[in-house]
């Protein structure tokens, strides 16, 4: 295990140092990515905020002279984030709530399909949702009707009368499931035109928590 912290006077500014970025560049570097890092530190003055008095990097392993220069090289070498980086970490951020909505089973943010239409009857739509609605979907001829599935909160419960409701509410799950990915595939195009970086979060901002 070995900890490396760098002072102030060691990077360019201190006080316009990007903490979060410089961490982020660390964890990507190629020659330190590898590494275990256990312990990510930064310090800022009490009497300001906005000063970054020091940063600490703790690794699971001894860094040799190569790793150590790469180290040395991103603190001393440290400039703001650039607007490709900040597209690449707003993409990041709009695939990872497009993902989490995907995943989530309840009614806070995930994806939940109300079918029959106006009946209040809602269906999440997550990874082991839609293998089975696809499974039920595929073999729809091979079921005895009517068929009770109960909702997403195990509240309320439909019998589905027949093959063909079972296709209705499979394909209402993957359109909400396509359209979910739309609008994601959508922020990211508008991140990646951004022509900097305020204008890329704006994007982001826009798809991620809605």
């Amino acid at each position: 295990m070995s900890d490396h912290t760098y002072q102030a006077t060691e990077f360019p500014d201190g006080i316009q140092l990007e903490a979060e970025t410089l961490h982020r560049r660390v964890t990507e570097d190629p020659t330190l990515g590898a590494l275990t890092l256990i312990g990510i530190r930064h310090l800022e003055r009490p009497d300001d905020p906005t000063f970054v008095g020091s940063v600490r990097y703790r690794f699971g392993e001894d860094l040799d002279s190569g790793q150590i220069t790469a180290l040395d090289s991103l603190v001393a070498g440290h400039v703001a984030e650039t607007l490709e980086e900040a597209q690449a970490r707003c993409a990041a951020e709009c695939k990872a709530w497009r993902d989490a909505k995907l995943e989530s089973p309840g009614e806070s943010f995930g994806i939940l399909v109300e079918y029959p239409e106006a009946s209040g009857k809602k269906w999440p739509a997550t990874f082991v949702d839609r293998q089975a609605w696809a499974a039920l979907e595929q073999n729809k001829g091979a079921w005895q009707y009517p068929m009770k599935r109960r909702t997403w909160n195990e509240r309320d419960s439909h019998s589905f009368q027949n093959s063909a409701e079972v296709s209705q509410i499979h394909d209402a799950i993957r359109d909400a499931v396509m359209s979910e990915i739309d609008s994601c595939d959508s922020a990211i195009e508008a991140v990646i035109a951004a022509a900097d970086i305020a204008a890329a979060e704006a994007a982001a901002a826009g798809y991620v928590g809605s």
